[in-house]
């Protein structure tokens, strides 16, 4: 008995053990291409059949960078309007049972939605043909002071530099500046892509749905996806009373999904590898949430920045509404249509949740005008889009952020004390000194941010929105990359107090 034990362990140990293993890495190399290819199909789809731009263009310009070109190959349907992506090439993935993503084209205001498997008809269901129509002609007064800024920011010398794509200046209502990164074919009339700007949109659209009586801030988070034992410990963190929009809205640490970027992170799980963002946001526990302050209520627990929150919102808004068509046609009908601006998408997972965290695209025009009605408090031409005291809850600082960040838009941390600044964990507080640096502005100023800097800063006493896009990775083909926002926001301000005298 003992020697046959022996065998039974020597071959447990010298054929079953490593089996498990190689079956274990080829399921994570089965995840990691799967991202990879969601990553790709998603956005050659986007850039292709909602920015109209060529693809052979747009693959020479990065937006793919992050992906070995060998890695993940891509096959665009212009007649069926879809993006199928694959490992190395169609039958290399079929060899090596690779799964495929696709990305489907649904319409100039829903964008691309990703389908882990090749086209059906069924994804059709959310599909549009709806034409958005043209920007409404908008007030010019172009400032000569802030044209050669921008003009030097998009020279060709500045291109090599800064990689800006898109910068809109509004003043007092009117256009200053505007410019194009016409070496890369970007033009006034192109969507672009705001990545973490979409935090700010998703707010809108619920401050929206409070002013439509969809939904309260106050009300209790159904959190369908989350154990009962974690909805039971945040209720116990939160006094006793469950979780509400109000909660997440400034980012309370409620949820243990890790804030980390590339391909093997959460974050891309999140957004390429799973089909229902929110659930894969609150199941996730890669890190444990901040231990919350004396006291238990909703301003007790920490600050964290996270993705999965906005998403988790996201998916609670959905519930609200009555029917899936009104809930995908509210953006364009209660809020984007009425500021006039036509050209915003906002894309969904593949279950139908519009992903709050990083995909809307907009022209930069129309990121402007998003700017403008946060500028007027939520009004537009007389009509209150956002609820009254909406604009300035957004602009509340977390009490454990250190006054960077309010509700889904970052702050100027300039309104806050040092005391209240030195409250923001070490990591934290030097992530963002690196993604953003605010000694040129003025303190009321607050702003939609997101990945390879695009801004949305609004300006409320200057009278001022100013929207930069752009692709500004620390190197791109080995070009060290040194866009410099205290240069750029600096010249605009130097501009608007000299020409106007504020």
């Amino acid at each position: 008995d003992t020697h046959f034990m022996v065998l039974i362990l020597a071959v447990f140990t010298v054929v079953v053990m490593p089996l498990v293993a190689v079956l274990l890495s080829y399921n994570q190399i089965q995840q990691l291409v799967h991202r990879a290819e969601g990553f790709a199909a998603k956005t050659v789809c986007c850039a292709v059949f909602l920015s109209n731009r060529s693809v052979d263009k747009f693959l020479t310009e990065n937006e793919l960078s992050t992906l070995p070109p060998f890695i993940v190959g891509s096959t665009v349907n212009q007649e069926e309007g879809y993006v199928e992506s694959y490992f190395l090439t169609k039958e290399l993935s079929s060899v090596f049972r690779m799964p495929t993503a696709t990305a489907v084209y649904l319409g100039p205001h829903l964008g691309c939605q990703l389908h882990s498997e090749t086209f059906q008809q069924s994804h059709m269901k959310y599909r549009s043909k709806a034409i958005p129509p043209p920007p409404l002609p908008r007030p010019e007064s172009r400032s000569s002071c802030v044209e050669e800024v921008l003009n030097n920011e998009f020279s060709a010398a500045g291109l090599a530099h800064n990689q800006t794509r898109a910068a809109v200046v509004i003043h007092r209502g009117k256009i200053v500046g505007e410019a194009y990164q016409s070496l890369m074919g970007i033009t006034a009339a192109m969507p672009l892509l705001g990545w973490s700007m979409t935090k700010s949109v998703h707010t809108a659209i619920l401050g929206a749905a409070i002013t439509a009586g969809v939904v309260s801030l106050d009300d209790a988070l159904e959190l369908p996806d989350m154990s009962h034992a974690k909805k039971e410990r945040l209720t116990e963190l939160n006094g006793g009373v469950p979780l509400t929009f109000r909660s997440l809205l400034h980012m309370s640490d409620v949820l243990e999904i890790e804030e980390n970027y590339g391909i093997f992170a959460d974050i891309a799980h999140m957004l390429y590898g799973s089909p229902d963002s929110a659930a894969f946001a609150v199941s996730r526990t890669t890190r444990d949430i901040t231990p919350p302050a004396t006291g238990k209520n909703e301003s007790s627990f920490g600050w964290y920045y996270s993705s999965g929150v906005s998403n988790t919102i996201a998916k609670e808004l959905r519930a609200r509404f009555p029917s899936e068509e009104m809930y995908q046609q509210f953006p364009q009908t209660h809020l984007f249509s009425r500021i006039g601006a036509t050209s915003f998408a906002v894309e969904m997972d593949t279950s139908g949740t519009f992903i709050a965290s990083s995909f809307a695209y907009a022209t930069a025009r129309d990121w402007a005008r998003l700017g403008e009605l946060f500028l007027r408090q939520g009004r537009w031409e007389g009509e209150q889009i956002l609820p009254e005291g909406f604009v300035e809850l957004v602009q509340q600082p977390h009490p454990r952020s250190g006054g960077h960040y309010g509700g889904q838009f970052w702050l100027n941390p300039a309104r806050v004390s040092v005391a209240e600044y030195n409250v923001l964990p070490h990591d934290h507080r030097e992530k963002v000194r690196r993604m953003w640096t605010t000694e040129v502005l003025p303190a009321d100023a607050f702003y939609m941010n997101g990945y390879l800097g695009q801004t949305t800063m609004i300006i409320p006493s200057l009278d001022l929105v100013i929207v930069r896009l752009g692709f500004t990775r620390d190197t791109v083909k080995g070009q060290v990359i040194t866009w410099d926002p205290k240069v750029f926001y600096g010249g605009i301000l130097e501009c608007v107090r000299a020409e106007y005298r504020q």
